[in-house]
């Protein structure tokens, strides 16, 4: 239950934090908002919103987490040893890796991912490699970000603060 509570509050609040701060400032440092185009058949049709959310818990949510944090993570620990700072290289590796994996967000959406990615290994890490809590909060964190795409209320979000 307190996995479920905390998954839940830190991907409310890391989306938010995201959608508000983090992605329109790296708009300005980069000169190119993160690039969710691939995501517009999405707005207003509930069909599709509907598939996107499962693929974004399933695909995102659960396996991204396995891969990433769960697979990754844990073999460039091991690889590395028992050093002071494995953990700090492999969640800095796979972050940098997962951010390149989302490629097709563009500059701004690849950092964004990788910051994302970032508190995510962290949490895993922090959590003593309960996976269970980054797949929450990537699962949550999708699950607003989808939602807010699905009622166009994105791109006005991210004006909010730096109009």
């Amino acid at each position: 239950r307190r996995t479920l509570l905390l998954g839940i509050a830190i991907g409310v609040l890391a989306q938010f934090v995201f959608v508000l701060l983090i992605d329109p400032l790296l708009t300005r440092w980069t000169g190119t908002p993160v690039d969710l185009s691939s995501l517009d058949a999405m707005r207003g049709n509930v069909s599709v919103f509907l598939i996107m959310l499962a693929i974004g818990w399933v695909l995102g949510g659960f396996l991204e987490e396995m891969l990433f944090r769960g697979y990754l993570l844990k073999r460039i620990q091991y690889v590395i040893g028992d050093r002071p700072w494995a953990s700090t290289a492999a969640v800095l590796l796979t972050s940098i890796a997962f951010g390149m994996a989302h490629g097709y967000q563009d500059t701004s959406g690849m950092i964004s991912t990788g910051l994302m990615a970032l508190l995510l290994g962290t949490l895993f890490i922090r959590s003593q490699g309960n996976l269970w809590l980054p797949i929450l909060v990537h699962g949550v964190s999708n699950t607003i970000g989808l939602t807010l795409i699905f009622i166009d209320k994105d791109k006005l979000l991210s004006q909010l603060i730096f109009s």
